[in-house]
């Protein structure tokens, strides 16, 4: 949590939740949640809220991660988060990361929650497997091994209750959150998290599922 610089650089009165990028003697460069960086004097931060060097190991090129993503338009960080693949690690605190939908942003790396798969770990296996040679397909780069079909037997967002909420956007639709999730999802102006497109209702799933 950190103060931020207002419209006349002057020291705002409330505090926003931000992501250290770096830092420098006196100051520290932030990326606010609602999209905006900022330099600001390290006086200015009154709380740690998480230590991601604690609980995030340091990530390789190829590892899966599930992380959060940038909202289009405004660069947001979005409520739900999605799995993607480390492309490559950048200065300031940030990777690139390409996700499910094919869709590759630079994002903050507190905003990664957790690694899925250590790639690093796979690399170290192949170089001990007598075989791994160049003639084998896809033993030179990590294997995308993520969902394609979005059959879920929980809601994505809360991972607790089933999916009964159906997410409406031009004449498609999905059914991978609760309506509880659903209607938040659409009163906060966050995409469908399977397809990010924009959320135009929401209805409820009455039937029984598989």
């Amino acid at each position: 949590m950190a103060h931020f610089k207002t419209g006349t650089s002057d020291k705002s009165s409330e505090t926003d939740v931000a992501t250290v990028l770096a830092t420098t003697l006196l100051e520290a460069e932030l990326y606010f949640d609602d999209g905006i960086q900022q330099c600001v004097s390290k006086a200015w931060i009154t709380t740690q809220v998480r230590n991601w060097n604690a609980e995030v190991p340091e990530l390789a090129v190829g590892d899966v991660v599930v992380a959060h993503f940038k909202r289009p338009g405004n660069h947001c960080r979005s409520v739900q988060t999605d799995r993607g693949i480390i492309l490559s690690n950048l200065p300031k605190g940030q990777v690139s990361i390409m996700f499910q939908d094919d869709i590759t942003q630079v994002i903050p790396k507190g905003w990664i929650e957790a690694t899925v798969t250590r790639w690093s770990g796979q690399r170290e296996k192949l170089a001990q497997d007598p075989g791994a040679g160049v003639d084998r397909p896809g033993a030179c780069r990590p294997e995308r091994s993520m969902p394609v079909a979005h059959v879920k037997e929980e809601c994505v967002i809360c991972m607790d209750a089933k999916p009964n909420g159906v997410i409406v956007h031009g004449e498609t639709c999905h059914q991978s959150t609760c309506i509880a999730c659903a209607k938040r999802l659409q009163s906060q102006g966050d995409p469908c998290p399977i397809c990010r497109e924009p959320i135009e209702t929401v209805c409820k799933h009455h039937g029984q599922g598989p």
